[in-house]
């Protein structure tokens, strides 16, 4: 007789403690509710780790007829911990992003050919693929379907550019400095390091297409017979070590920048015609007015410098601002494109030292597609 009232004792109390438990749920329920209403008011959206959230890229190569840009950009996920690349070409006329899609190739340097026909990727082992025209956001992916151009047999590269004639393409990497006939991929000469260390960080083609140049990481310049290989000069222009650096020469001088200083000397003797403190090692000249330009840094921004090659004196400073300059390069009309680590492509007037378009790779830059249809 007494089971009966304990039994009804504990079901009673069963009961409060499914009602209290169900009542914290639907509590939770209600909180977790709310904040997702609060979230979707405030524009907050789910936002897949493939999407893009910083785009950069430290270098750029023109097409000076047309002055179409072509570059390899790095892409960072989301979270961080994803990362890919891709190639854009920009139009200065539309100013319209054509990203390529070649993420699969991995792509860590990019060159446009001057007649802006075609592009030579390179992948990170190393390996050379091409891809023509159109490069258009209208054309399709079969119409831009890369092809195999070279497996170079080096590991990653340093630089790739082409010849100013578009009869040639250089690169130098981990093991070689090498020149390919351009766009057959029969190779016309290849020079090993002698020693590990040493590596060409830079090369660079005479506006003439006959000669290049090469800056190893022992501080010596050597000059070569573009299309033979042969060697014609080698000279120490600068003090090793240094982790980066960058060449440029016309018909009669050469611009080296490593370290923190940019110097000019001429092909014969040793005399160093001027140098200049720099903020980074990035240098580039103009193909028509004998300007050289470079980075400074001051008062919390950047700067471009722009000096007369044979006496090095300040002709203008552009101001950009405070993000870091990656790359510059000249294309004609006296413009001057620059990116820096926000993902900005800037086109700049040297006359006027403004600013005449800029282009934002991350307001385009593609979601990776591996990473998306795996989430």
């Amino acid at each position: 007789m007494r089971v009966i009232p304990n039994l009804n004792s504990a079901f009673r109390r069963s009961q409060r403690f499914t009602v209290l438990w169900a009542g914290l749920f639907g509590l939770i329920v209600l909180i977790t509710a709310a904040e997702g209403i609060v979230f979707w008011r405030m524009g907050f959206r789910y936002q897949p780790s493939s999407l893009p959230v910083a785009a950069w890229s430290n270098e750029i190569s023109i097409a000076r007829k047309s002055n179409l840009a072509a570059l390899s950009v790095s892409i960072m996920g989301r979270l961080g911990n994803e990362n890919w690349s891709d190639v854009v070409v920009i139009d200065p006329l539309r100013r319209d992003p054509v990203w390529l899609g070649v993420t699969h190739l991995n792509p860590h340097h990019v060159a446009i050919a001057p007649d802006a026909n075609s592009v030579a990727i390179a992948s990170e082992d190393g390996t050379i693929y091409s891809m023509t025209t159109p490069f258009n956001n209208s054309a399709t992916s079969e119409k831009r379907r890369e092809r195999l151009f070279v497996h170079s047999g080096d590991g990653d590269f340093f630089q790739m550019v082409f010849a100013p004639d578009g009869q040639s393409i250089a690169a130098t990497g981990e093991r070689f400095v090498s020149v390919w006939d351009w766009p057959t991929g029969l190779l016309l000469h290849q020079h090993q390091y002698k020693q590990t260390g040493i590596e060409a960080r830079s090369i660079a083609f005479a506006p003439d297409s006959r000669t290049m140049a090469s800056l190893d990481g022992n501080g010596c310049l050597r000059l070569y017979d573009a299309r033979s290989g042969e060697l014609i000069q080698e000279k120490a222009v600068s003090e090793p070590p240094y982790s980066a650096a960058a060449v440029a020469f016309d018909a009669q001088l050469v611009a080296v920048a490593e370290g923190h200083l940019i110097s000019v000397c001429g092909f014969e003797g040793d005399d160093t015609l001027w140098s200049s403190p720099c903020d980074s090692p990035i240098i580039a000249m103009s193909p028509s007015d004998g300007s050289l330009a470079s980075v400074a840094f001051e008062h919390g921004g950047y700067r471009i410098m722009i000096r007369e090659l044979e006496t090095g004196l300040a002709r203008c400073r552009i101001d950009t601002g405070p993000p870091l300059i990656k790359g510059l390069e000249f294309a004609s009309d006296n413009l001057l494109y620059s990116t820096d680590s926000r993902g900005n492509v800037r086109a700049w007037d040297v006359d006027s030292q403004r600013e005449q378009w800029v282009v934002p790779l991350l307001d385009s830059a593609p979601i990776n597609e591996g990473i998306a249809r795996s989430e």
